[in-house]
Formats: C-alpha cells, structure tokens, sequence
C-alpha cells in the first residue's frame, strides 16, 4: 500500500514537473531567442549578420527594359508618342562594403563598390541592339538655357551647336546606359563649364558613373545596444542630411541602403530606405507575407502617396520648388546635374492618367511594375527583393519649336529592377534560425503534453482506485447484515457437533476462522454484535484515517464472515 502511493506521488510530480517547464520554455524561450539573434545581427566581425552584409552573397542584379521610339518623325510632325518596350537586358551586380571603420559611438563608416556585368543568357538579346530614343544630351542642354534671355539662348544654341542636333538618335543599349561619345558630347564637355557652370560628363549616358563605381561614403549603425537601428544610415558623403530639396523633412537620411533591415520588424511599421541614384529616402509599407525556402517573409512596397505631388500629400512639397510635375512622378533634377530627369514607378503606375494616356504602348500592371521588397521577419534580411522605376525626361515643344501634340512630356526612356535572389541566405537562416524553433517548439510543447499526460492518468488512477474501494466496501457490508440474520435463522437446523475447517489458511484467514463447537450460536451471536459495531465506524468516519480504517475492518468481516458462511469451511462430526 505504502509502495503504491509513493508511486502515485512519484508520477504526479514528474508530471507537474514537466508542466511547469513547458510554461517556463513559453516565457523564456522568446528573450533568449531575441537576445541570441540582437548579438548574431550587429554588424561586427564574427557575427553571422557581417558574413553576409560585408560582402553581399545574395546574387543582385539589375534588369533594363528599353522603349524604342516607333514614329519619331510623327511626333514632330504633331503626332501622338508611339513606344515598344523591350527586354529585360539582365546584368549581374557585385555588390561589396569596404574601406570599414569602425566609430566610438557604435557606428560603422564604409564605402559600397559596384560592378556589373551584362549576362547573355537571361537578357532578351545583346547589349548591342539598338533603338530609337531621345537625344537626351541635346535635350539636357537645350534644358539648361531655359532660364537665359531668348537672344542670349539663341546665341547659346548656335555656339554649342545645338541646333544642328536631332530630337531622336538610335543608340545601343550599352551606350544609352552606360555612355556614348561623339563630337558633340566632346563639344558640350569643354563648353558647358564655361557657359552654364556646370559639369558635362562625356561619354554621356544614363548609368555612366554607375559602373565600377563606388558609392559613399556611409556612417551606420551597427545595431550594437540596440537591434533595431541596425543598418540606419547617420551619414552620407559626410553629411546627416541631403542638400537636394527645399525643406529640412525632404532631405533627411532615412532608413537603410537595402542591404539589411532592423531585426524583429513589424507589420505596421513603415521602413525606408536610401539609394543614391534616386536621391532621396523611400518609405516600405507592408502589404503581405508568404515562405521562401520555408523561411517566414514580410512583403513590403513603396505605397502611392510617397510618388504623389506635394499638393496632394503635403509631406512631398519639399521635393518640389518650381516645374512640378503631375502626381506619380518626382523631379529629381536638382541631383543629375540640372538634366530634366523625372522619376515615376514603371508605366506609370499609380500616376495621374493623363500621364499613360499621352503616350501610346504604355500599360501599367502592378505585379509587374510594383516594387516588392521580402523580408525575413526575425533577422530582418532581404531575402528577394525589385525595386522599380522608370526615368523620364521632360520633353517640352518649345525647346525644338515642333508642332507636337501637348507642350510637354514626360518622356519614358527605360524601366529597371534593382533586385537581388535568396541565394545562400534563405538556407542558412533556415538552418540556424527556423530548425532552432522548431526543435524548441517541440521540445515546449513535447513538456506540456507528456506532464499533461502523466497528471492526468495520475489523477483517473485515483479516482478508479476509489471507487472501486467503495463498490467493494457497500455490497460487503449489506451481505454480511443480511447473511448473518439469515444464518442465524438457520443455524439451529445445522448438526451440534461440527469440527475445524480442513483448508489450509492463511495468516489473513486465520483472523476470521471460528472453531465452531455445541456453541456455536453463542459465538455467532457475538460476531454478529462486532459486525454491527464495525459497520457503525466506517459510517462515522471521515478522516484519512478513518478510510484506512474501513479498508481493514472490512477486509477483516469479510474474511470472518466467508469463515463462518462458507459450508466448505464447516465439518460435522
């Protein structure tokens, strides 16, 4: 008896000891998982976080989509814009952070170097195919005059050359991206400077400093303290603030330069981010989340109203002082050296409608142009990401004094996606991140359902127990009342003389066998008043002991009573 209850003891506390380490592992885990990540996530040698983010191993690229001018000629005739898009010319982008310092005040200073490489076999055709586009060197000349008198921009015109020039050239896509050179780019490179006192690059193109190119430098946080301002931006070239726009809010750093994003992000959080060749910080807000390689990502966009016009969405007004252009796109001349270059998401997306509708072949798809940026939730890691944009020049008729059907475009000249693959990442978060939770989710809910389990057979164990203690109790004590009386009716038609019970007995039978004699009414008489006195004590009683009581008073009447009522216990002599 002692043996089994020790035993009960035994497996309701492993039991509850499991129970309570499974709660425990509930409210501890997430601390201890957040505090091992916040130290793998600073961007310092040795973590895993700086692994990756010093030399970017996720395969980035950059995607060009060109759009060929169908009737040039039209168009200066009055005609409405004809384009064809084409593409994608799919370059691969080496992306490293070099020149590291590490700063007293838990930043890091680094230069970001660039280099591309024209890959063939993703891109449509080769980089030499060509296409009619606009003369955009004549163009950003041609811009540049805008404010001189108009004798003076005559005088200007005819001494740079300028009107001599085309509206359209035919440029392969190696040269509208990254430069070309002819006389009058090399004219325009010794004359500009000195007649407009501003800088002319030759050869002349759209991504011409891009390539081999190096960026910065950047001051950021290393998120060391703090895991949630790793990788924001302190500085650029030396600066806390850009110089481009009109009002402090505008030109603030904001955000991070892509390469990661603060850890445990949120999905009403608003992100940004800064890229330099855009000239300004862009916002990310949420809009989904799905799996890459089974790891859990947040899926962010650039929302409408960060394209809108300052009259529209009063935060934008500072990136506009004067020529403003319609909703959708955002004047980004002040930092292209005065060219009349004009942003806008792919087709127009989002823009005004009278932009699309000017220019014919221009059909804007949100899952094709929308710029879509996956983040892994607990490290804040892009995994996948396209950032997407179009360039534009402003085109007005004034400028080449044709008869064009509106007084000014807003010319598309190419689309890109800046993106990057999951690459080698995905699987190693996978692997040390999301297999870590699951062995720990198993192992959480593992304790709470084997001490569920034990407490609970622990628990059916004693309850059946007793009850069967009970069952067994009731039906004993009305059969020895009834069978007593009935015996002791029937006990004067037994023989007189009877002898000892043959059976062997054991130490318990021993307790309750009578030698019944010639007296044997006398003896049963007196075990009928002991039955009696038994039965009105397990009623009275309710205590522990009272129940161990019952349990052996009654093992006693019933061995005494099987004694006396038995008839194989009985032999006449």
């Amino acid at each position: 008896m002692r043996r089994q209850t020790c035993c009960v003891c035994t497996c309701f506390t492993t039991g509850v000891v499991f129970l309570a380490l499974g709660t425990a592992m509930i409210f501890t885990i997430p601390i201890l998982l957040e505090q091992g990540l916040a130290k793998e996530m600073v961007l310092k040698e040795g973590t895993r976080a700086f692994t990756f983010w010093e030399h970017l191993d996720a395969p980035s690229y950059l995607e060009f989509y060109i759009y060929h001018v169908v009737n040039p000629t039209g168009i200066t005739n009055g005609e409405k814009p004809n384009v064809e898009e084409k593409g994608p010319y799919y370059y691969s982008q080496d992306l490293d952070h070099s020149d590291l310092e590490y700063n007293s005040d838990t930043t890091v200073s680094y230069n970001i170097e660039a280099q591309v490489l024209f890959d063939r076999l993703r891109s449509v055709g080769p980089d030499t195919d060509r296409f009619t586009t606009l003369n955009i060197a004549a163009i950003a000349i041609r811009d540049g005059m805008r404010h001189m008198p108009s004798l003076l921009r005559s005088i200007a015109a005819a001494a740079l050359g300028v009107n001599s020039e085309q509206l359209f050239v035919e440029l392969s896509v190696k040269e509208i991206l990254w430069g070309y050179e002819n006389a009058f780019t090399r004219r325009m490179a010794r004359l500009v400077p000195v007649l407009q006192q501003r800088d002319f690059p030759s050869p002349f193109g759209l991504f011409v400093d891009t390539n081999n190119s190096i960026f910065g430098p950047y001051k950021s946080h290393t998120g060391e303290g703090d895991i949630t301002k790793v990788g924001k931006i302190i500085e650029f070239e030396g600066e806390r603030s850009l110089s481009y726009w009109y009002n402090e809010q505008s030109n603030m750093l904001n955000g991070t330069d892509t390469s990661v994003f603060p850890g445990d992000i949120q999905k009403d959080e608003t992100y940004y981010f800064f890229n330099p060749m855009l000239c300004r910080s862009f916002p990310l807000e949420y809009v989904g989340e799905t799996q890459i390689e089974e790891v859990d990502v947040y899926q962010y966009s650039i929302p409408n109203w960060a394209w809108a016009s300052g009259a529209e969405h009063p935060q934008n007004a500072g990136f506009c002082s004067e020529r403003c252009p319609p909703t959708g796109v955002v004047n980004i001349s002040t930092c292209q050296l005065g060219a009349p270059v004009m942003l806008s998401q792919p087709h127009y997306l989002g823009a005004d409608p009278s932009l699309a509708d000017a220019i014919e072949g221009i059909h804007p798809d949100p899952d094709i142009h929308n710029t879509l940026v996956e983040i892994e939730r607990y490290t804040g890691t892009p995994l996948r990401s396209a950032y997407r944009t179009q360039i534009n020049f402003v085109l007005e008729s004034d400028q080449f004094r044709s008869p064009m059907a509106f007084d000014t475009y807003y010319f598309p000249l190419i689309w890109l996606t800046m993106g990057n693959e999951p690459g080698e990442i995905a699987a190693s978060i996978r692997n040390h991140v999301y297999v870590t939770l699951q062995y720990i989710t198993v192992a959480k809910y593992g304790c709470l359902a084997v001490g569920g389990f034990i407490c609970l057979c622990t628990i059916l164990y004693i309850i059946v127990k007793r009850r069967r203690e009970k069952n067994r109790l009731q039906p004993v004590r009305g059969e020895i009342i009834r069978s007593s009386f009935v015996n002791s009716r029937s006990v004067k038609n037994r023989p007189k003389s009877m002898v000892k019970s043959n059976r062997k007995l054991t130490n318990g039978d021993k307790q309750g066998v009578f030698m019944v004699s010639d007296n044997y009414e006398d003896q049963i008489m007196r075990t009928l008043q002991r039955l009696e006195r038994m039965v009105s004590t397990i009623s009275s009683s309710t205590t522990c002991s009272g129940t161990a009581l019952l349990r052996q008073q009654s093992q006693q009447s019933t061995s005494t009573t099987s004694s006396i009522l038995t008839s194989d216990d009985f032999t006449v002599k």
